[in-house]
């Protein structure tokens, strides 16, 4: 009998899909008395994946994992409990060299992120971050514990997006900037402050920041609100924002 082909889509996870498959072949089986040999297959990621009534799944889900690493293109219906030694020893193999391709590439971006904050922080040497509200800004900067450093990173970037358009309000001579000049101005230096990498959510808190504390901060917020369509709103436009830790 030919295999039955099992649909899957975005969103999927492997561990539901092969439960799936096996409860049709059980089904299959159970109709037929345990005299059928049925097999489910189904596409994963570009892996094909075979489930009979005697597959363990928990060695599928690991032939699965290493597939790509091993250049399979199918696993399954017959896994083993442990590879070959010399599946083995290839697997020990790829994953060493895979795990040193990683570090190099980490070490590449690495060296990038550090080359471009520098060339970011000569531009703005000396600039100081003009501050209205020094003592809520520190409480709040104070504030992010979080254990991977996100709530300071976000503050990094707001201080560094801040600086950056100052000495842009500074060489053009602009001491009171409205929205008119941060239409011109904000948008890109946010983009060249941004030498690490930010999130939609980290650039939304990093404008909360700036409208609560910075001198310029009111400015700041009418342009973003306006880039919402949300000109009169008061507060910040995106919920999301209120989320970082005060």
């Amino acid at each position: 009998m030919e295999n039955y082909k099992l649909e899957t889509g975005a969103g999927d996870h492997f561990t539901r899909v092969a439960e799936r498959a096996r409860e049709i072949v059980l089904q299959k089986c159970s109709y037929f008395e345990g005299t059928l040999d049925f097999t489910v297959e189904f596409d994963f990621n570009g892996i094909k994946c075979l489930v009979n009534k005697d597959t363990n799944l928990d060695w599928l889900y690991r032939d699965y994992c290493n597939a790509h690493l091993l250049t399979w293109k199918q696993v399954g219906a017959d896994c083993k409990e442990t590879y070959d030694p010399e599946i083995q020893a290839e697997l020990e193999r790829r994953e060493k060299a895979e795990a040193e391709r990683q570090e190099a590439q980490r070490a590449i971006w690495k060296a990038e992120a550090d080359a471009k904050r520098q060339a970011f922080e000569e531009k703005v040497k000396g600039v100081k971050m003009r501050i209205r509200d020094r003592k809520g800004f520190n409480e709040w900067k104070a504030n992010q514990k979080d254990e991977h450093g996100y709530g300071n990173a976000i503050f990094e970037y707001a201080e560094g997006w801040a600086r950056l358009m100052q000495k842009e309000f500074s060489d053009r001579n602009i001491e009171n900037p409205d929205v008119t000049v941060m239409i011109a101005h904000a948008d890109r230096c946010s983009r060249e402050a941004d030498v690490d990498g930010i999130t939609g959510f980290m650039y939304g808190a990093a404008v909360a920041i700036l409208a609560a504390h910075w001198k310029y901060g009111e400015a700041l917020r009418k342009w973003h609100n306006k880039e919402y369509g949300q000109e009169n709103t008061k507060g910040v436009v995106n919920p999301a924002v209120f989320t970082i830790g005060k």
